[in-house]
């Protein structure tokens, strides 16, 4: 034995574990004694005189442990890594310097073990049967240091997987919002379109697919939004026409109710008027009569007379209406001046107290060519409600021509009276239709019969509180005789 000491004197004295006996050298497995590791090698003895006969056995047991062949081995194959002897049953290990918990049990297949080593960590790695030996080689390394370049790739693959995400995801927004910002903006002018926006446009300076579908988009926007104003306009068109039809239609049909109310009070008002004027002629001798028999009368006897005068000349006045609204004498035409009928009627209607008269008629002004007595007698009807409209207040009476220029001449009577209302200057013209305790409503309808007859027409304006303005338009002298 290598190294002989009292320990494995001791050791030999209580007889170790014997070897198997074979024909050959074998080797035996390793043992330990307290901090001795070593193995038994058998050699079988021959007799020269009888090879075939064993003599007997020489036995060498050697010594394997030592700290500097543990530290020579680790240099070779590294601090980290870890080399272990052990027995194939995997009950014995040892470093070459101590024994040590090993990989246990060893199985013979090429995979690597993991284990815990003897300072406690893991460990990973294979064992090799060594030939003609009943002994096991094992190489290991500690599990982190196996693990460290998996784990280093490992991060490193995972670092460059988050930075592929994040640079895919920001490389896919970007792609989706140049993709996307079209497409919203294309949903948002057809919603608009569709909301009746028809001006709505898609502002593009792509020339890819999106660009060519936005540039479609706005080719059918501007189609659509011609199609509907060329239908708005067809539209408008013919409302226009319909309600011109039904202005006519409406205005035909006043007309027509006009006439046939205009017929049945002319043969009323003929008749009426008729009975009427011989007992107003009566009355009117009667009170001549009177007044020149009761010259020397008391003054409320002369005042009685005065109202009955009046009231004959009023009710005279409603009979001529009536008379001249049943039958419409046709019109006997003159050359007249405008304010010479003017003055005429002015006479007629007498004093105006309270009542500022104003006369506005140019020098150049031509004459017109109308009956006089029935023009005339029109004049007078617009006199008559203007003093009315200013009863009882002062106010002005304004009368003033002009040449239109367009073959007529327009003569404005104008009051500073209590003016009308819409609706009563619509109905003005209208047969029986007055606002006045006194009359029946005939004056303006006669006059405008009177002035259509006469190639004039009549017009009013009013403003309700500040007065009226009615209007009849004269042909003048030289339009007729052309």
């Amino acid at each position: 034995m290598d190294a002989k000491s009292a320990d494995s004197a001791a050791f030999l004295r209580t007889g170790p574990q014997r070897p198997i006996v074979s024909r050959a050298t074998t080797v035996g497995l390793l043992q330990s004694d307290k901090d001795n590791i070593f193995y038994q090698v058998v050699a079988p003895i021959h007799n020269p005189a009888s090879p075939a006969d064993t003599s007997g056995y020489v036995v060498v047991y050697k010594r394997i442990s030592s700290a500097n062949g543990a530290q020579i081995i680790g240099r070779l194959i590294g601090s980290d890594a870890l080399m272990l002897m052990g027995n194939t049953d995997g009950k014995f290990w040892t470093d070459l310097s101590r024994v040590v918990r090993g990989p246990s049990p060893y199985r013979a297949q090429k995979v690597a073990l993991i284990y815990n080593g003897p300072d406690g960590r893991r460990q990973i790695g294979n064992a090799v049967k060594i030939g003609r030996t009943p002994w096991v080689l094992w190489v290991g390394l500690p599990l982190s240091s196996a693990m460290a370049p998996a784990d280093t790739f490992l991060r490193d693959m995972i670092i460059a997987a988050i930075l592929l995400a994040l640079v895919g995801g920001v490389t896919a927004w970007m792609i989706t919002r140049q993709y996307s910002q079209p497409l919203r903006e294309i949903t948002s002018a057809a919603q608009g379109i569709e909301g009746g926006d028809y001006s709505r446009r898609v502002k593009t300076n792509r020339h890819d697919e999106l660009g060519i579908l936005a540039r479609t988009f706005n080719g059918m926007a501007i189609q659509v939004q011609g199609a509907r104003e060329e239908l708005e306009s067809r539209v408008r068109t013919r409302t226009s026409e319909l309600q011109a039809a039904l202005g006519e239609l409406r205005s035909a049909q006043e007309s027509l109710v006009r006439r046939e109310k205009l017929a049945m009070l002319g043969q009323l008002a003929g008749g009426v008027g008729h009975e009427l004027r011989n007992p107003l002629g009566v009355m009117t001798n009667a009170l001549y009569y009177l007044g020149m028999v009761l010259k020397d009368s008391p003054p409320d006897v002369k005042d009685y007379l005065g109202i009955l005068r009046t009231q004959i000349g009023l009710s005279e006045k409603i009979v001529g209406d009536l008379l001249d609204f049943a039958r419409l004498k046709p019109p006997t035409r003159e050359t007249v001046p405008v304010e010479r009928i003017v003055k005429e009627q002015l006479d007629r209607v007498g004093p105006t107290d309270n009542v500022d008269v104003q006369h506005d008629f140019p020098a150049d002004l031509p004459p017109v060519r109308v009956d006089r007595i029935q023009i005339g007698q029109v004049v007078l009807n617009l006199l008559t409600n203007a003093l009315q409209a200013m009863e009882g207040t002062r106010g002005t009476l304004t009368l003033r021509a002009r040449h239109n220029g367009n073959g007529s001449v327009r003569l404005d009577v104008i009051d500073t009276g209590v003016g009308m209302t819409h609706e009563q200057l619509v109905k003005m013209f209208e047969p029986l239709y007055t606002t006045k305790a006194r009359g029946i409503g005939l004056g303006l309808a006669v006059s405008r019969s009177l002035a259509e007859a006469n190639g004039a027409e009549i017009t009013a304006a009013s403003e309700l509180g500040k007065g009226s303005t009615l209007s009849v338009e004269l042909p003048i002298a030289k339009a007729e005789a052309a």
